[in-house]
């Protein structure tokens, strides 16, 4: 058990310095806050409520484009003309002509001023087409001053962190897994290696071809008394050539 709790002690620290930092991230990243305005499409004249939710998804992917922005009497922030577009965002329905327009910013006072602007440039800009496109575009609610930033979000910056932690966790637990089995295996294979042992084992069958061959027959034994007494005659036995220096002499 307390080998096990030992194992899991890394994996908790990965999933806790998730959390850490998606704590840090919502503690210290700058805030954002958003405001929405809503403008509605209507015919000029009787015409098919259909007709007025096509131009009201065309004039929703012209909003945030800088051309349209310019129709606005009361301008974006100072100084943001050129990146008033990341500011605004348009979305619609498919099934309304209405259209939401979202200014976003560091401050309350600077989104609600973007979202306002976007909203003003595209009733005007599509006031001066009704002649032609037989629909027009009016204001349906303004912007209202946002009371807390939309981002960051704390609880869902934890969530994150977390999940991110786990991710990780559960990843390096995957890779020591498989370092761990390979390192078993490997020394499964290295313990069940033959080892070598000390007896020499039986002696291989001599060959009848290449044995040398006993002159004596079979069951006869040489005793080892003859063969002494033999070589002792050899010699005490004196040779002619002997016999004949001695004379001599």
């Amino acid at each position: 058990m307390l080998h096990l709790t030992l194992r899991a002690v890394p994996y908790l620290l990965i999933v806790l310095l998730g959390a850490l930092g998606g704590l840090v991230y919502a503690l210290n990243a700058p805030p954002v806050y958003t405001a929405t305005a809503h403008v509605i499409v209507v015919p000029t004249n009787s015409g098919p409520d259909r007709m007025a939710v096509n131009f009201a998804q065309a004039y929703g992917r012209l909003a945030a484009k800088r051309q349209t922005l310019a129709w606005a009497v009361d301008p974006v922030p100072p100084s943001r003309g050129a990146d008033a577009p990341k500011h605004v965002k348009a979305s619609t329905s498919p099934d309304t002509p209405l259209i939401q327009l979202t200014g976003s910013a560091r401050t309350a006072e600077r989104a609600v001023q973007y979202a306002n602007a976007a909203a003003d440039a595209l009733v005007r800009y599509g006031t001066s087409l009704s002649g032609e496109t037989g629909v027009r575009v009016a204001f349906m609610s303004p912007a209202d001053r946002p009371t807390r930033p939309t981002s960051p979000d704390l609880p869902l910056s934890l969530a994150v962190g977390t999940a991110a932690g786990v991710l990780l966790a559960g990843l390096a637990g995957a890779i020591a897994s498989g370092i761990r089995g390979q390192f078993r295996e490997y020394r499964r294979l290295h313990s069940e290696e033959p080892r070598p042992s000390s007896d020499t084992g039986p002696e291989p069958p001599v060959d009848a071809s290449t044995a040398p061959r006993d002159n004596t027959s079979a069951g006869e034994v040489p005793t080892p008394t003859r063969v002494g007494r033999a070589t002792a005659r050899q010699r005490h036995t004196p040779t002619r050539k002997s016999r004949k220096s001695r004379r001599q002499k």
